[in-house]
């Protein structure tokens, strides 16, 4: 008995370790997006606009690039993120009536990329 609750001690050290480093890698993620659409050619009503549907879609296409069963240094596809999130973002522009912003994100998207380093 006590060999099994160190044992699952030792899992959940190890499941909280995990995700604090994927919530950390996450918010590292989204704040470079963040600083991408701050360079972004738009104007300003629209870039705060544009940062609340990144804090909206951010999760979703952060798991959608992200495969652990991959070995360090690969388990993130920075493309995929980045197109995910570009196409999650001018969706629900589109479906708030923001077609404009939908547009320009998607023009804008061509000029900026995405690139992530695990360490």
């Amino acid at each position: 008995m006590k060999n099994f609750v160190a044992l699952l001690l030792l899992v959940a050290v190890g499941v909280g370790v995990y995700v604090y480093l994927q919530n950390n890698a996450s918010d590292k993620v989204r704040m470079e997006m963040a600083g991408i659409i701050s360079d972004m050619q738009i104007p300003p009503q629209w870039k705060e606009d544009a940062q609340s549907l990144l804090a909206d879609v951010h999760e979703k296409a952060f798991e959608a690039a992200l495969d652990i069963s991959q070995r360090l240094g690969r388990k993130f596809d920075d493309k995929t993120y980045y197109d995910k999130v570009f196409a999650l973002m001018e969706k629900r522009a589109t479906e708030e009536g923001k077609t404009d912003l939908a547009d320009k994100l998607a023009e804008q998207k061509k000029l900026f990329s995405l690139e992530v380093t695990e360490h």
